[in-house]
């Protein structure tokens, strides 16, 4: 049976308590924290073993996993979430300052620590993860406590492309664990992963490809933390379907190579969610459906506050600002409303065109913008709406700003 909305929220609220509880032990030895919770981890997991789904998976993968060593190893990641993230063994890290790369992994080894490891080295990790609709507090709180390890975490979700976007630009590192990707979503290419099927991560290879990033994958191990470039920073650039599919599927099979290598650090990301789920008192549950990561940078959404762009467009510089924004990624342009607009062309002569609101696509065009103050050359006006398009081509039902702005050259 499922769990109630009402006995979800107590689970959400035990599990916040317990590890608040757990963060007590903060001022013991690391050695007995980590210790302490492996095997308090590893008693829970083998009690609970007979009723979960987790045994069957293993099997019919054809792997052999002991519940004690399953607990041991989730454990080790509770303790580093906790502040008691042990330093790796590392090799091919870049050294610190290196500008942004995507980074690719699963849930295998000592993952948390392994971010940890990457702010240690001054990368600036942004962790994309799974949400946790069920779990709100908790998932707040994980987010909390990576963040004390120097660690960003960001909910999959509307605002996670435009966030994780400037946050590549400023030279940080965004981390994505593939292996939670759900195949069955339009638009989505499932591959085998150990067990099952994922959703091949196509439209995250092609999204840093289209910034200029470093496309790396990483595996993780006992006390070793393993990186490996695939795809070396430089201009951005559209990347073939074909090589974009054949990095992406180097990424899955390299980390399902790792996975099925050491099955008992593995996860099994699903099963994992329903232990969390099956192991408290509260009866049995479902395998719940994880909300999907948008693989298509298309699907992208995100609502951003103060935008601001500027660069140069037709005529000269050209800055546009927008109080709220709420908008897709297509062909690299932004495409959907704005609201408080503002748009200024300098130059020879100086254009400044206010809207209470705009649709449409920037910085392409076309873009209709509502409720409309201009200002050229120091002369004002008004008109109900005013569509620009490339090119410069100004149009708002006869309005002064079309007979004033034929002043500026055309574009070439």
């Amino acid at each position: 049976m499922g769990h109630s909305g009402r006995e979800r929220a107590h689970l959400d609220r035990l599990l916040v308590a317990l590890v608040h509880g757990l963060r007590l032990l903060a001022h013991l030895p690391s050695s007995f924290v980590r210790g302490g919770l492996r095997v308090a981890v590893c008693v829970a997991v083998t009690a609970c073993w007979p009723l979960l789904p987790l045994r069957r998976r293993i099997r019919s993968a054809g792997s052999r996993v002991a519940p004690w060593r399953w607990g041991w190893s989730l454990g080790g990641n509770l303790a580093s979430l906790l502040g008691r993230a042990p330093h790796l063994q590392t090799s091919g890290l870049p050294p610190a300052g290196e500008s942004g790369a995507l980074l690719l992994a699963a849930h295998c080894g000592p993952w948390e620590a392994g971010a940890a490891e990457l702010a240690r080295r001054g990368l600036r990790p942004l962790v994309i993860a799974a949400p946790w609709p069920r779990l709100p507090r908790t998932e707040a709180l994980v987010r909390d406590l990576r963040r004390a390890l120097g660690v960003r975490s960001l909910p999959r979700g509307r605002e996670a492309l435009a966030l994780a976007t400037r946050h590549l630009r400023a030279g940080g590192w965004v981390v994505v664990l593939v292996d939670s990707l759900h195949p069955n979503r339009t638009g989505r290419r499932p591959v085998p992963f150990v067990d099952e099927l994922v959703g091949a991560p196509d439209g995250l290879v092609a999204w840093s490809a289209r910034q200029g990033a470093a496309l790396y994958t990483a595996t993780s191990a006992g006390d070793t933390f393993t990186v490996e470039r695939l795809r070396s920073a430089g201009l951005a650039a559209r990347l073939p379907r074909s090589e974009t599919e054949g990095l992406a599927d180097r990424v899955v099979q390299h980390l399902a190579r790792a996975a099925r290598a050491r099955p008992w650090e593995w996860a099994w990301v699903r099963a994992l969610a329903v232990c969390t789920l099956t192991i408290l008192p509260f009866g049995c549950a479902q395998e719940p459906g994880l909300p999907p990561l948008p693989l298509d940078h298309e699907a992208w959404r995100a609502d951003m506050t103060d935008l601001h762009w500027e660069g140069d467009m037709d005529q000269g510089p050209l800055s546009f600002d927008a109080r709220v924004a709420r908008v897709r990624l297509v062909d690299d342009q932004w495409a959907g409303g704005f609201e408080e607009v503002r748009l200024v062309w300098s130059g020879e002569h100086r254009l400044e065109v206010r809207g209470a609101t705009a649709l449409g696509t920037f910085p392409g065009g076309p873009l209709t913008v509502h409720g409309v103050r201009f200002s050229i050359d120091g002369v004002d006006g008004a008109a109900e709406t005013l569509t620009w398009t490339r090119g410069r081509r100004l149009t708002c039902g006869g309005c002064p700003l079309e007979t004033l702005a034929e002043r500026l050259p055309e574009a070439p």
